[in-house]
């Protein structure tokens, strides 16, 4: 049975508390060291700690912070104590999540100034639902009591939540220039003076990326790696590539998970800052082996503009896909950019607008080039599946059905991913309409095995 209430990992100052809590409401309470002992007997290193905690805040309806003094343990990576702690993880992807999250502060609580600034940043994106203060222990064993009983609304809250229009600005405004949205990743709200990055845990973070499908996961070694380098500030040279880089790996994660939306820990916001910290890159005349290190990253933005249209209506879908448009024009000035990727994105946002005979135009230029420089099963695979539903949205129906299946089973030789998922969900439209119910629900029920276990909640449904 999934927990209904996760309890953070602020152990050392709630050891009798948070036992009480275990023994007063068994599993339906999820308390780090009683409900999984291995996680204290360090049988497993902290990421994987880290994964487990990540897990068990997927499957709750509320998170519940219990503050007394410091901000947590520090999580440890290949035998250094990185700068994010396991409770800062914590919180932060149960925002990412849109948990209901409750802060529960014992008598004379002050957090330290890291801390208070990450509540901060969660506090401006409305991420945290309550907040008590001055609480006894029998007042906070009452709180979680009530949170038990409480019917599930928030299971599906953390899904759905994330497409609401509410979230087409945190502000009510248009969104203008980026400065809001890009607080978090290139903003100097965690510089502390007092903390030199660990260059050894983002390295070794980053490599540990490309073994994990996991997006949420991928989401949680981001944002430790990241907290190395936020602690200097954004103008610091030595460092702009390091962030460069963990911007571009949160992006894609994000994308992948689902966070669009207008929001500061979401997919816009991060390619926004990644072309900002670019910008200081160019100023600062950084070189590097591989042009596209430096190069505008408009596909990201558009990509990440598009997702949030696919939401919306209107006159906000509208003008989501003009700016989307204007950043792959961008983008296609810059000859460090790959024009097919950008054209494919391209020519997703023209089918979006209703503009078919360019998006199918879009699309055999994508297809040409992959198959030209012969880019892969999975790149060809996908550029045939979106040719092939283009072409249905022209009502050529037979002719695109089998471009997708193609297109699907060239994605098959290589390793599920997210691309695959989409041309799954692809075929399985093409299938309902071309009269063939049970192929449909087979490749629908494929596409959503492959995305519930690599946690890409932008594909599901």
């Amino acid at each position: 049975m999934p927990p209904r209430v996760f309890i953070s990992s602020l152990a050392t100052e709630h050891k009798d508390l948070r036992l009480k809590i275990h023994n007063n409401f068994g599993d339906q309470v999820w308390v780090a060291e009683h409900t999984r002992p291995d996680l204290s007997q360090r049988r497993l290193t902290d990421l994987e700690i880290v994964d487990a905690c990540a897990d068990a805040i997927q499957q709750a309806d509320y998170v519940v912070c219990i503050f007394a003094d410091r901000r947590g343990s520090a999580i440890e990576v290949g035998g250094h104590l990185a700068n994010a702690t396991h409770f800062e993880t914590e919180i932060f992807q149960a925002a990412v999540l849109k948990k209901d999250i409750r802060v529960l502060t014992t008598k004379n609580f002050t957090p330290d100034p890291a801390l208070k600034e990450l509540l901060n940043i969660l506090r401006g994106n409305n991420a945290i639902t309550k907040w008590s203060e001055e609480l006894s222990d029998d007042d906070i064993l009452k709180t979680i009591e009530k949170l038990v009983g409480n019917p599930g609304r928030h299971r599906f809250r953390k899904i759905i939540t994330r497409f609401q229009e509410g979230f087409f600005d945190a502000r009510g405004t248009p969104h203008k220039g980026g400065e809001i949205l890009t607080t978090f990743f290139a903003g100097n709200h965690l510089v502390n003076p007092a903390v030199s990055p660990d260059l050894n845990i983002v390295k070794k973070i980053v490599h540990s990326l490309s073994e994990q499908e996991n997006q949420h996961k991928k989401l949680s070694r981001v944002y430790i790696a990241l907290r190395e380098i936020l602690a200097r500030p954004l103008e610091e040279e030595s460092l702009l590539a390091f962030r460069n880089e963990l911007l571009g790996h949160w992006v894609s994660a994000a994308s992948w998970y689902g966070l669009h939306g207008h929001i500061r820990s979401g997919a816009l916001a991060a390619a926004l800052s990644m072309a900002e910290v670019r910008a200081h890159m160019k100023a600062k005349h950084l070189h590097f082996d591989n042009a596209q290190v430096l190069a505008y990253p408009g596909g990201s933005i558009a990509s990440a503009l598009y997702s949030i249209a696919r939401q919306v209506a209107g006159s906000r879908r509208t003008t989501l896909l003009q700016q989307a448009h204007q950043h792959i024009a961008h983008a296609l000035n810059d000859p460090a950019n790959k024009p097919e990727n950008l054209i494919a994105i391209r020519g997703s946002v023209n089918r979006l607008r209703g503009a078919l005979d360019e998006a199918v135009t879009d699309y055999k230029t994508v297809l040409h080039f992959r198959k030209i420089n012969d880019a892969g099963f999975e790149k060809i695979g996908d550029a045939q599946s979106e040719l092939g539903f283009g072409l249905i949205r022209q009502w050529q129906i037979p002719k695109g059905r089998d471009h997708i299946l193609h297109g699907v089973q060239l994605m098959r030789k290589a390793r599920p991913s997210g691309f695959l998922v989409r041309g799954l969900k692809k075929l399985a439209i093409a299938h309902l309409i071309t009269g063939h119910p049970l192929k449909a629900l087979d490749a629908f029920n494929e596409a959503k095995r492959v995305a519930h276990e690599a946690k890409m909640f932008d594909q599901v449904g």
